[in-house]
């Protein structure tokens, strides 16, 4: 398992209370700052093995993944702020 390399400002709250980034690691999707979104992303599919990205999956889905005939359960899709 890697670590992701976050610049710690991005954990930050504004005064307003807006800002920062929150993993749910129970949803289905996930939304990150664009630099972070890519080091995620980078990582992650570099950890993942001997499995098939699906062809038919939308682009913003670039993290989906063949389970046998569907990509459901393998599917984990993490956006960046501006695909949202």
């Amino acid at each position: 398992m890697k670590q992701v390399p976050i610049d710690p400002s991005h954990w930050d709250l504004g005064l307003d209370k807006y800002g920062g980034i929150f993993v749910d690691t129970g949803a289905y999707v996930t939304s990150f700052p664009d630099d972070v979104y890519v080091k995620f992303r980078d990582i992650f599919m570099s950890e993942v093995k001997n499995m098939q990205l699906d062809p038919s999956s939308p682009t913003s889905f670039d993290t989906c993944y063949m389970a046998g005939e569907f990509c459901n359960t393998s599917c984990s899709e993490t956006t960046s702020d501006d695909t949202i």
